[in-house]
Order: structure tokens, then sequence, then C-alpha cells
């Protein structure tokens, strides 16, 4: 992006990465390659030990650095299914790690893994799974459960849940049971540098409204289609061919006022005058607001929006709430944000 002033330095080897980052780790972990949880587990003590993840092949590289070991779960967990290497490493780990955030690296399963939010989790300090929340999966079920449970209420829950073991739906079901908020990409990466980089200085975003506050609208006699584009900027869609072509809305994710503002930048800098960015429900983390509702007293609660310093006075973003049948639509042409904002 050309109002940035970044500059960068290729780092052409893993030996090169070690030697210009080592000072900033105090030793590795090996992860078991024949155990694929054992990886989940690497990366919550790498979070608390400020460590680097590494397999059995680097060892010698890690050795020859000078860098200490600092665990080694080869072997450790072999035979043991993902429920007792969780309880093991929970009742071992979770005292420690951070109730502000809990990571689900789940997605793909088997020989594949996305770990791209993983970088994250480090930096946060953690607790690292891919636990099953499908009620049926009664051992994994109920130490999914007990891990919500201990996160602060209005926490975040980062990734997503694995498509070998459950669902999106028991997923955000379980989470909100504790008014735990899901922030639903196990892909997005480099989290760790995103969200410590504010926006260029001075810089303002902004939109491309159609609608005058206060005009009143009669629609006329035929149909009506509004495209728009959900599931944050569309998994890539932004950067298809033919974007700008015709009139489009895209959902923004209001997190990423905080976790990557630069990357709302970006899209603020090339959006078209036929696109426009709207703000709906699930883009502060996705919820079931009945569940909300119910765990925190029965009362309809309010949204309240804290937004860094960095973010401009007015942020022009469209406000929808609509995800669910029992709650009214609220729409806003901009949001105000002198101190925070307020959804009711």
């Amino acid at each position: 992006m050309q109002s940035f002033t970044y500059t960068f330095t290729e780092l052409k080897s893993l030996e090169q990465a070690l030697k210009t980052f080592k000072q900033f780790t105090k030793g590795y972990v090996v992860w078991d390659k024949s155990v694929r949880s054992s990886l989940y587990v690497a990366f919550t003590v790498a979070g608390l030990e400020r460590c680097v993840v590494v397999s059995e092949d680097l060892i010698p590289m890690m050795e020859k650095a000078g860098v200490k070991k600092v665990e080694d779960f080869r072997g450790r967990f072999v035979g043991q299914t993902d429920a007792q290497i969780n309880r093991w490493a929970y009742d071992t780990y979770g005292s420690r790690c951070n109730n502000d955030y809990v990571v689900w690296l789940g997605g793909e399963s088997g020989r594949i893994m996305k770990p791209g939010v993983a970088d994250f989790a480090i930096a946060k300090r953690a607790f690292v799974t891919d636990l099953s929340t499908l009620p049926s999966d009664t051992i994994e079920y109920r130490l999914a459960d007990e891990i919500f449970r201990k996160q602060k209420p209005f926490s975040m829950v980062m990734g997503w849940h694995s498509y070998a073991k459950d669902k999106e739906r028991d997923y955000v079901r379980l989470a909100s049971h504790y008014a735990l908020r899901v922030e639903g990409l196990h892909t997005l990466p480099n989290l760790s540098f995103t969200s410590m980089t504010p926006p260029s200085p001075g810089f303002i975003f902004k939109n491309n409204h159609n609608v005058i506050d206060g005009k009143e609208y009669k629609p006329e006699k035929k149909v009506y289609v509004t495209c728009i584009q959900s599931d944050g900027l569309g998994l890539g869609a932004w950067e298809k061919p033919g974007r700008g072509s015709i009139p489009y809305a895209w959902e923004v994710t209001i997190n990423w006022l905080w976790m990557c503002p630069t990357m709302l930048e970006s899209t603020s800098l090339t959006h078209t005058t036929k696109g426009c960015r709207m703000l709906s429900a699930s883009s502060m983390a996705m919820f079931l607001l009945i569940r909300f509702r119910r765990e925190r007293g029965g009362r309809l609660f309010h949204t309240i929006i804290i937004f860094p310093k960095h973010v401009p006075r007015r942020t022009p973003l469209l406000i929808s709430r609509n995800s669910h049948p029992s709650t009214r639509s609220v729409h806003t042409s901009c949001l105000s944000t002198s101190a925070s904002g307020v959804i009711s």
C-alpha cells in the first residue's frame, strides 16, 4: 500500500531466520509428527515459555545455534485420544494461559493443518486446541465446556471448529452459552503483527453511501435486488476480476479495527465507487444472541464496541443487526466513536 512506509528484509532460510530472532526466544519445543494433536500442545507451550516450535528434523539446527530444549513431546502421546491429550495439556498449562483468548485450530483434519492464527495464539499465551463441541462427543465436549466456562465473559474465541468433529452451530452455541465471541477464521495469518500496526497517520475510513439520513424512501412496484458479500471480505472475493462493475455491498469485520486495521485501510484505499462496506452483527464476532440473553440474566443486552485510539472519531460504516428473527434491525450510516459506539 502506497501510504505505508514499511521496509522489509527477506529471510532466505530457516537458519537466517533463527539467527535474526534468536535473541527473542527462550528455547524450543518439539512436537511429535506422528501425533497431530501434539502440535496444539506445542503451540500452547511456545506461548507460555516464549519458545519456537520445531519437528525433530530441526533439532540439530537449534542445538548448533545454542538454543535450549524446553519440552519434547515425541512419544509422549502415542496411543492417546485427543480427549486424553487435551485433558493433560489443560491440567498442566491451562491455569497459566490467557483467559481473554482461547484458540481453536480446527478446520481441516488428518494430515492437513492450516494454523494461520497460531502466531496470535502464541503471542497472547492462549490455550490451543481443536476439541469437539458436539454434545454427543461426551468427553471432548465436557472439556471444551470447562475451557469456555473459565474464560472471561465477552472474551474472544479465535479460530474455527474441526470439520471432522462438529459443526459451526455446535461451536458457536457453546461459546455463546458463556457469552464468548467467536472470531471464526483459523487461517487468518500474521495477527501478532497486524494487531499492533495502526493505520497510516491521519488516515480516515470512508464509505460510499447512497442513502441520505432523514430522507423518506418509498419503494416502487418492482423487484429490488441487493448483492451482499458476507463472511468478511468474501474469503478472497475482493481480489476477483469484475469487482466494481455492479453495485455491491461487502461485510466488514468490526474486530479488524483492533485486529488488523491496516487491512481495513487497504480495502478503503482500493474500494470502488459501486462498492459499499457494511457491518453486521457477526462482524464484531459470531455469537447467538438468544443464548447471550439467557446467560446474561434474560435481559436484552447492549453491545458496546470499544474503539482503539487510532480509529477516527467518526467511522463511516453501515450497521445491520439482523442475525436472528427475534432481534430488531438497526441501520445507521455512521457510528460515532467519540468514546464508544453502542448498538442497541
